[in-house]
């Protein structure tokens, strides 16, 4: 998909396939969600199956979503089967450099199977510190906790290496107790 803005990528298959998606750049004034009935660029039940019989024939695939150089798309309802090369999604690499950064994109409702997601097989493939950040709405891409669950967390790059690091909620203090 080259610059677009509220395309919908809805049951999407890949099976083996070097990069599962490539999404260049999208442009939108809104974050999609079931509130807004979806007015923005989304991936929505979508499965990336790494490894397959393809994949005793050389086909293999080095990252299943490729991420744009801009904000707004949602990733929702997606499911990552077996590992991949580089990671499960590659924010910012293609048609950005290292000077560029920044770009938020949301996950919610992910699944992982068959060593997706594992550090054998990483969820985020950073390019560079701070490319890219990722607003996790249910925890399911960063962890499974209560906290992420009901407010959601933030993913980020490393600050000095391509591992990431993760930001949940500010707590509030009341009273010299956090709650």
């Amino acid at each position: 998909s080259f610059e677009s803005g509220h395309l919908h990528f809805i049951n999407h298959r890949s099976v083996s396939d070097g990069v599962g998606i490539l999404v260049w750049g999208v442009q939108s004034d809104n974050w999609p969600d079931e509130t807004n009935d979806w007015y923005g660029p989304t991936i929505r039940n979508s499965v990336y199956h790494a490894v397959s019989q393809l994949t005793e024939v050389g086909f293999k695939t080095s990252c299943s979503v490729r991420l744009p150089w801009d904000d707004t798309l949602h990733i929702t309802g997606t499911q990552f089967i077996g590992q991949v090369a580089l990671g499960h999604f590659c924010p910012c690499h293609q048609g950005c450099n290292s000077q560029e950064g920044g770009y938020q994109h949301r996950t919610s409702k992910l699944g992982w199977h068959e060593g997706a997601g594992t550090t054998a097989s990483h969820r985020v493939r950073w390019p560079w510190p701070m490319s890219a950040f990722f607003f996790d709405l249910d925890g399911t891409l960063t962890e499974d906790s209560l906290e992420c669950r009901s407010l959601g967390c933030y993913l980020h790059s490393g600050f000095t290496d391509h591992l990431a690091g993760m930001l949940s909620h500010r707590r509030e203090e009341k009273g010299g107790e956090s709650v």
